[in-house]
Order: structure tokens, then C-alpha cells, then sequence
């Protein structure tokens, strides 16, 4: 199911908004909603001044352009942020045109899996990690690696201390927040023998899990993370199997169940 999400930021001054353009507050976060979404739908990021009134009933841009919703573009205003769905469109676009030729290719038997390559002693510290209820499936997409020689690896991190993670419960993995997620990552990463890394920036963290939860379910990415590092490349990077890289390479790692 496709949704929109409604940043919580948008939703702290929605009021102010409606104040400064005299309109009410619910008309306001309505309105931002309409909006993102004809942008998602038509895959623009440009709006006029009468689907401003249409959106939220009022000469709103104004109001809309000061509190940082919209920007003036020549004679047109541009959504700030709209990008961001046009991404998730595109990137789902891809997955669907990747699945499809991956199956023409092999008519009615599936490809191997790349997972079924890992030695044993790495497939058995996968499972510890992460159990059989997130196993990939072996009818996924197989990773897309157009851009992997483009990737370069990080340079090397300074060394971290150890610190205690608690792991995330796995029957509650589709209630999962942002941090359980990268708790259950890291903690797969140090039982796969890799040395650990510092809680990745707050809001670099927020920006990527609110993408990545419109392009894929958390099963889903949970699966593409144990794809990436049983990902060769990545293994014999300093430091092995970044999260910096994982939040950058996701999308290639995704199976095509997850894509939303």
C-alpha cells in the first residue's frame, strides 16, 4: 500500500501556517498532503499558484514559501522536498523493471541465490543474528551492481570502544523504530566478527528510515541487510560492512517482495 508520510516538523507549525495565511489549521495539513501528493502522482516538483488555492483553498504560498514548504521558481514555486517521493517512485520503477527481466531470463525456475554462496560459518552467524523468520526468500531480486565499482569504500574509522547494545525483539519487528533497526543492524555486523561503530547521526538516520519505510517494509530491509553483509565487496571493506554504505546501497540489496 503507498502512502504518504506526514513529517512531524510540518506538523509542529501547520498552525502557524494557517495563522499567517488565515485559513484553518487542519485545512493546513490537509492541504500539505494534497500537495505531495499530486507531486507523487504527476512525478513533479513544481505547482502554480491555482493549484496552491486548489490544495488548501486560499492564496497560501506566501505563508507556504515563508515557513520553507515551497520555494519561488521563475513564475512557478517549487515543493521542497518533493523530491524525495519522485526517488521512491523512480526507485520502485527500477525494482519492478529489474524483477521482470530477472524472471524472463529464467522462465519458471528461479536463479540462485547469491545467499546460497556464503561459507558456513557465515550463514551460521546470520541466523543467530537475525533468525529464520527474516530469511530472505529465495524468490528475490538478485542485488544490482551497475554501480558497485563507482561505490569506493570509506576510508578507514577511527576505533570504537564497545558498547552494550540490547537487541530489538523480532516478533515485534514491524512495530520497529529507527534505532531498532540499527541496533539489530550493528548487532549483527559485531556477531559477524566486525569491529563495532558509534549510533550514526540522528537526523542522517531519520531522513534515511523514513525513505527507505516507503520503498520497503522493515522484514524487507532487514533482509537486504544481511544480503549486504554477506556481500563480498563489502566484507573486505575498511571498516567491513559500513552502515554509512548500507543506507547509501540499500535499494541494491532489497528483494522485490519488499518493494511497497
Amino acid at each position: 500500500m503507498s502512502y504518504i508520510a506526514f513529517d512531524l516538523d510540518a506538523l509542529n507549525v501547520a498552525r502557524d501556517v494557517g495563522a499567517a495565511a488565515g485559513i484553518p489549521e487542519e485545512r493546513v495539513t490537509h492541504g500539505l498532503l494534497r500537495m505531495w501528493a499530486w507531486c507523487f502522482r504527476e512525478k513533479t516538483e513544481h505547482i502554480d499558484a491555482v493549484q496552491v488555492r486548489g490544495f488548501f483553498g486560499s492564496d497560501a504560498a506566501p505563508a507556504l514559501v515563508s515557513f520553507g514548504f515551497l520555494a519561488a521558481d521563475g513564475e512557478v514555486f517549487r515543493v521542497r522536498g518533493a523530491q524525495r517521493y519522485l526517488r521512491v517512485a523512480e526507485a520502485r520503477r527500477r525494482g519492478a523493471e529489474k524483477t521482470n527481466a530477472a524472471k524472463r531470463e529464467r522462465g519458471v525456475s528461479d536463479a540462485p541465490s547469491t545467499l546460497e554462496r556464503r561459507s558456513s560459518d557465515a550463514q551460521a552467524t546470520l541466523n543467530r543474528a537475525l533468525p529464520s523468520a527474516l530469511t530472505p526468500s529465495t524468490e528475490h531480486r538478485a542485488p544490482n551492481t551497475e554501480h558497485r565499482e563507482e561505490e569506493a569504500p570509506p576510508p578507514p574509522q577511527p576505533i570504537v570502544a564497545v558498547f552494550e547494545l540490547k537487541r530489538p525483539d523480532l516478533e515485534t519487528i514491524d512495530a520497529w523504530v529507527k534505532e531498532d533497526f540499527w541496533r539489530a543492524a550493528e548487532i549483527t555486523r559485531r556477531e559477524a566478527g566486525f569491529p563495532p561503530e558509534k549510533w550514526p547521526n540522528p537526523v542522517a538516520l531519520s531522513r534515511w528510515w523514513g525513505e527507505a519505510q516507503q520503498v520497503a517494509d522493515t522484514r524487507a530491509l532487514a533482509d537486504a541487510f544481511v544480503r549486504f553483509i554477506a556481500d563480498k565487496h563489502w566484507r573486505a571493506a575498511s571498516p567491513p560492512c559500513p552502515w554509512a554504505a548500507f543506507a547509501k546501497q540499500y535499494l541494491n540489496f532489497i528483494p522485490s517482495r519488499g518493494v511497497a
